[in-house]
């Protein structure tokens, strides 16, 4: 072997040996070690989330510009950002920021006649006078015991998977399906008074109801 041989040899092995070392520091910088953020639920694979406080030097690939109040907030599956000096610091969103689309790993949850879509452990709704969805509050939730409003009850659906589908089954078969009852009755129970196509074609909180239960039905839940 000769000595120029011998140097591309000791390089090359030299490089191999920084390559975790750099992949290390590239992790750190955007946050993804174990002190820095936890595991999310999502279709397929775990989501990585970010802490709060977190600082990054860029940005993921393509995400969405939310101006709100003056300043820029950059959003991309289900993770905030704004601009903190010459880096990007992870922060909870503003109450009432609009996003025109739904994170990928979010979950649907139901409190009274108000249907909230999960991730992160931010809280949205969908937006009453337009298109897309809002950045809301929790809800109020009751405490542990306490009994339900008669309103709170009658919302209520009670779902039985027939075919041991999953919890994100569950979530993904329930959104489709309510989804779908909103297409076939008008009616939407995110929107006040069900939303202006169901006070203009006379459908009820029961028939969207009836909807869901079909549906559920047909992809192997029991309702009550």
């Amino acid at each position: 072997m000769t000595p120029t041989q011998t140097n591309i040899r000791r390089f090359a092995l030299l490089l191999l040996a920084l390559m975790p070392m750099v992949g290390g520091l590239a992790v750190a910088d955007h946050g993804h070690d174990h002190h820095s953020g936890y595991w999310g639920p999502h279709y397929g694979s775990p989501l990585y989330y970010p802490r709060i406080g977190l600082e990054v030097s860029v940005l993921p690939v393509q995400p969405f510009v939310v101006p709100y109040a003056g300043v820029s907030y950059y959003f991309s599956t289900g993770i905030w950002y704004r601009p903190w000096g010459p880096r990007f610091v992870v922060v909870a969103p503003p109450i009432g920021v609009s996003v025109p689309l739904l994170p990928p790993s979010y979950v649907v949850r139901s409190y009274g006649s108000t249907t909230y879509y999960i991730a992160n452990d931010v809280y949205y709704v969908a937006n009453p006078s337009g298109p897309g969805y809002l950045v809301t509050a929790p809800p109020d939730l009751p405490a542990a015991g306490a009994r339900p409003s008669a309103a709170q009850a009658s919302d209520r659906l009670y779902i039985y998977p027939r075919k041991g589908q999953t919890k994100e089954r569950q979530d993904d078969d329930r959104f489709t399906c309510h989804e779908w009852s909103v297409g076939e009755t008008g009616f939407d129970p995110t929107r006040p008074q069900g939303g202006s196509e169901a006070q203009s074609r006379g459908t009820t909180r029961a028939d969207y109801r009836r909807a869901m239960e079909a549906c559920l039905d047909g992809r192997g839940y029991t309702v009550r």
